[in-house]
């Protein structure tokens, strides 16, 4: 009887797991339809540690730590209400694509501290001598961190991303003159 002997290389076989977990695009969970990011794990989100093992081996910033103790609601009467979040996302969306967020409980966490108006496009700073001809509003004010991203769908190589993504980090008071 002859024998047959195959010898798969490891990337392929993670390739070809990656690309039937995924199929041919990463989906917004139905619970995080329409949002930027999601906070609820897939339940086809890869094992990314040996991502985060190569991450630690090189020299790079850790993302910075927050806690739920960090989240608050901030109530003012002349100027913008705002909501203070942590946030820990699996999946985000940049440039009209989505993309899974690296993530490892304990091990590599990027946590978003985001801001967002409670009372967006209301008048603020009523009361404190703001004259007429001028209008007051209240605007997010878009912020930019850099996050380390994973897409399973690129080349090996091209999989991770370390790529500046927008949230919201404060409530402004905007003023503009009527005239």
């Amino acid at each position: 009887m002859a024998s047959f002997n195959a010898v798969i290389p490891v990337s392929f076989l993670l390739l070809s797991f990656v690309l039937s977990s995924w199929g041919t695009s990463i989906e917004m969970p139905p619970e995080c339809e329409g949002q930027q990011y999601c906070e609820t794990k897939p339940d086809n989100y890869p094992d990314l540690a040996l991502v985060i093992k190569d991450l630690q081996s090189k020299e790079f910033l850790r993302p910075p730590r927050y806690t739920k103790e960090d989240e608050k609601t901030n109530n003012d009467d002349l100027n913008c209400d705002t909501k203070v979040s942590i946030i820990r996302p699996y999946i985000i969306k940049t440039n009209a694509t989505m993309k899974l967020v690296v993530q490892h409980p304990n091990v590599f966490e990027q946590w978003i501290k985001q801001t967002d108006c409670l009372n967006e496009g209301s008048k603020c700073f009523q009361g404190v001598g703001i004259g007429m001809g001028f209008n007051t509003t209240c605007t997010p004010t878009m912020g930019t961190i850099k996050m380390y991203l994973y897409d399973p769908l690129k080349e090996e190589k091209e999989r991770l991303e370390h790529v500046p993504v927008s949230f919201p980090v404060c409530c402004s008071c905007s003023i503009k003159s009527n005239i």
